[in-house]
């Protein structure tokens, strides 16, 4: 009897997690819409667990479109839990608050975090690591910024990494501002926004984790 009880209470936690998967996808944006942005791409997402921490997110404010790429604090369904906040706090930064750059969506996220989660209070170190491109129409430029996540950029043959701003161990200062960088697309590079949970995947077998630099050859190789 016991057995069966816990077998219909494992039943029942795996089809409220599925739900909850198909739920945290459907904010989950389809980037097919914007063929002006990207002649091709490409996403890899494989949850730890059925919903886990990791998560994008893309969206256009007048002349300015941004894609985003966030990797919040824990797996499973305490992740999942923030990137439904982050993916509100999103949506209120670039078309209600009007961030007009890469790096201003980073700040201003940080900030309502801040708020959401009153860090400077409660010592709540829950926090979303951040990379975000920013395409703009008007000045022809295009720009990235990241807090923890680094852009790789693979052209004629070679890898280079933009590293972003070290995430800060706890809740950012307001007088904090992440550097932003010009990206030179006249090469045709291909772009690759990664969370650490490719590059810390551990190999059991070599007892070592897989490693960013392994990333950048894998990505030459190919």
């Amino acid at each position: 009897v016991l057995n069966d009880r816990l077998q219909d209470r494992s039943t029942e936690i795996a089809q409220s997690m599925a739900y909850a998967s198909r739920i945290q996808r459907t904010i989950l944006p389809d980037l097919d819409r914007h063929p002006d942005l990207f002649e091709d791409h490409a996403v890899l997402l494989r949850s730890k667990d059925t919903v886990g921490g990791d998560m994008y997110w893309s969206g256009t404010n007048g002349s300015t479109s941004y894609l985003v790429l966030l990797d919040c604090t824990g797996h499973g369904i305490p992740g999942a839990m923030l990137t439904m906040l982050c993916h509100g706090v999103l949506n209120e930064v670039v078309f209600g608050q009007m961030a007009r750059s890469s790096a201003e969506v980073i700040d201003l996220t940080q900030q309502r975090l801040d708020d959401h989660l009153d860090r400077h209070h409660s010592g709540n170190k829950d926090s979303a690591e951040m990379a975000v491109i920013c395409f703009d129409r008007e000045r022809g430029t295009v720009t990235f910024a990241g807090l923890g996540c680094s852009l790789m950029i693979a052209e004629e043959k070679e890898v280079r990494t933009i590293r972003g701003a070290r995430a800060l161990p706890t809740q950012l200062s307001r007088n904090y501002t992440v550097p932003e960088f010009d990206l030179d697309l006249s090469k045709d590079p291909t772009l690759f926004l990664f969370s650490d949970g490719v590059v810390d995947q551990f190999d059991t077998h070599q007892r070592r984790k897989f490693t960013q630099r392994r990333l950048e050859s894998a990505i030459e190789s190919t």
